[in-house]
């Protein structure tokens, strides 16, 4: 009855751990396929270029909401 047990206890073992495996290569597989970034700057002759900047930033978008008398207007509300 115990070696049975084990067994039983063993193939759920086994399925969780397959199961946590098809879980992670779902997660990490390649969504778009043979999709590629190419950056080509050509620069003119006798002309230096400047290096490529690139950067972020969060700036706050919401509505000022502090004067109740001024309507807020929101694009595509009816």
């Amino acid at each position: 009855m115990l070696h049975r047990m084990f067994r039983v206890l063993g193939f759920l073992l086994l399925v969780l751990i397959g199961g946590l495996v098809l879980r992670y290569l779902y997660t990490f597989r390649d969504r778009n396929p043979g999709y590629t970034v190419a950056l080509n700057i050509d620069g003119q002759a006798g002309r230096t270029l400047k290096p490529l900047r690139a950067g972020f930033a969060r700036v706050k978008i919401s509505p000022d909401l502090s004067n109740t008398n001024e309507p807020i207007w929101l694009a595509g509300s009816d």
